[in-house]
């Protein structure tokens, strides 16, 4: 059931992003975080058979919103400040760590695995204070912008 919610709250998620407000834009670094949040859940939800998941898709890190706001939106002018040069390599890591714990599943490698979601949960911890990061940044730019 809360998986059901989970898959729900992202549909949800996406569809209001598509409206571009004042108040989405200064709640955009905690869409970001809770998309990267809800990943995670999404990998469980895999491990435990919940969810088949395409470990292609989960590796590309730039067909995330967060990607698709960094490489092809209005994120590629902070590109060239450092909190944002740290947090694409960590993000790109990240998806393609969700990628292998996947493809590790898949083929019944449970030590992989297991290797694998340690790595992941650590680097997914920086992704976060990063992001916090990188939102203090963003918010004192859209400041500048009004």
């Amino acid at each position: 059931t809360i998986y059901s919610l989970v898959s729900v709250s992202s549909d949800l998620r996406h569809t209001a992003s598509s409206v571009k407000t004042e108040k989405l834009k200064e709640a955009l670094f905690d869409l970001f975080k809770s998309d990267h949040e809800r990943l995670v859940i999404r990998v469980t939800g895999h491990l435990m058979g919940l969810d088949t998941l395409d470990p292609e898709l989960l590796g590309n890190y730039k067909a995330c919103a967060m990607g698709k706001w960094y490489y092809e939106g209005e994120g590629q002018k902070f590109k060239g400040i450092s909190i944002f040069s740290e947090w694409e390599e960590l993000h790109k890591r990240y998806h393609l760590l969700c990628k292998d714990v996947v493809i590790a599943h898949n083929s019944r490698d449970k030590e992989r695995v297991r290797t694998l979601i340690a790595e992941k949960d650590e680097l997914f911890t920086k992704l976060i204070s990063l992001l916090e990061k990188a939102k203090e940044i963003y918010l004192k730019e859209l400041k500048k912008e009004t």
